[in-house]
């Protein structure tokens, strides 16, 4: 059983990005920040796949939960959450499978022949060579 204080909270509602294991999660989320504890909504913590405490809605302080790190960047708006497997709620999987391309690239087709325009000009004179090349 999660032991974690739920009450409201009095504070003013901040909109933070949040990352669970390095892994960004969506846009902006509403936290309320209370000296050093971060609150969320109990909805919240679930869409975050964090495991949250069955018997309670409203705000939960997520730094009271166990299995879980949390560091608050108020200056950056953002949370870092660092969640054992015994935090997350329901299970990962890994996939052997290849990722499809996120950008489909048209596939480049070989050249037979190119042609460079340039003018060539040389020097010769007493003794000093120039060389000199300008695209036309």
């Amino acid at each position: 059983m999660l032991s974690a204080r739920t009450e409201e909270v009095a504070d003013t509602v901040q909109w933070l990005t949040i990352t669970v294991n390095n892994a960004p999660r969506g846009d902006l989320w509403a936290c309320r920040v209370v000296e050093d504890a971060l609150w969320i909504s109990h909805s919240d913590i679930k869409k975050l796949g964090l495991h949250a405490p069955d018997d309670h809605s409203g705000w939960v302080e997520l730094t009271a939960l166990p299995g879980m790190k949390v560091d608050i960047d108020l200056l950056a708006q953002q949370v870092s959450i660092m969640a054992e497997a015994k935090a997350l709620e329901g299970q990962q999987h890994l996939t052997l499978e290849k990722s499809p391309p996120q950008f489909a690239y048209p596939e480049a087709q070989p050249i037979s022949a190119f042609t460079l325009g340039y003018t060539l000009y040389a020097s010769d004179a007493r003794g000093k060579r120039q060389l000199n090349a300008q695209p036309s």
